[in-house]
């Protein structure tokens, strides 16, 4: 009987923990980016394998620079975002439910929600 129970209780953790590494980041899906008084821009996030890092596809009419977001990566609670060619566009923090920070180098206000 105690091998039973030990055996049930592991599978039971095994199951819990490839649930929790399968679950979705906070950080994937649609976002609305603005910099700046300019006009919202949607973008998707989707994961990478490590679920702390994945791409960004930008719609149409994002003209702000935003084209210039391919990446994002979260680093502690702190979310990077990141040109096609590996440079750091904008480090942003977490702000009412989404993030706000700057643009790095221009020094643009950022925000980023659902």
């Amino acid at each position: 009987m105690k091998g039973i129970s030990t055996f049930a209780l592991a599978t039971g953790l095994a199951l819990a923990w490839g649930s929790l590494a399968h679950a979705e980041s906070p950080v994937t899906g649609k976002w609305s980016y603005k910099i700046g008084a300019g006009a919202p821009c949607a973008l998707t996030f989707t994961a990478g394998t490590d679920q702390t890092s994945g791409d960004v596809e930008t719609a149409q009419n994002c003209n702000d620079g935003l084209s210039a977001v391919a990446r994002w990566r979260q680093v502690g609670s702190k979310l990077n975002l990141i040109s096609p060619s590996g440079d750091l566009v904008a480090v942003l923090s977490p702000h009412d439910g989404g993030y706000a920070g700057e643009q790095v180098g221009g020094g643009r206000k950022i925000a980023l929600s659902r």
